[in-house]
């Protein structure tokens, strides 16, 4: 029996050290927490919007003439799909507003 405690007395320090190691990596105590950029362009305005609203970002609409894609829908943003932001930060998506 005396073994199995003296093995059980040295798993609670790495445990413990384990757990540190999780919570200093998920960034537990940070209040801002990162989201994922979605992919936006070739939506329309509206959906562009709630997609970035959902995914924990502010949108900025800018607009601007674009031949190759119809007025409306979004051509262009301003952060990669799939890299991480900050929760709140702005995400700029460009709509077309179509032929000048």
């Amino acid at each position: 029996m005396r073994a199995h405690e003296s093995g059980t007395m040295h798993l609670v320090p790495a445990v413990a050290l384990l757990a540190l190691i999780v919570a200093l990596s998920t960034g537990c105590g940070s209040e801002s927490s990162s989201v994922v950029v979605p992919y936006v362009v070739g939506l329309q305005e509206s959906l562009a919007t709630q997609t970035a609203d959902g995914a924990g970002l502010k949108p900025e609409i800018q607009y601007g003439a674009n031949t190759d894609v119809p007025k409306g829908f979004v051509y262009s943003q301003s952060m990669r799909e799939g890299s991480m932001a900050e929760e709140g930060e702005t995400l700029a998506i460009w709509v077309s507003t179509g032929s000048p």
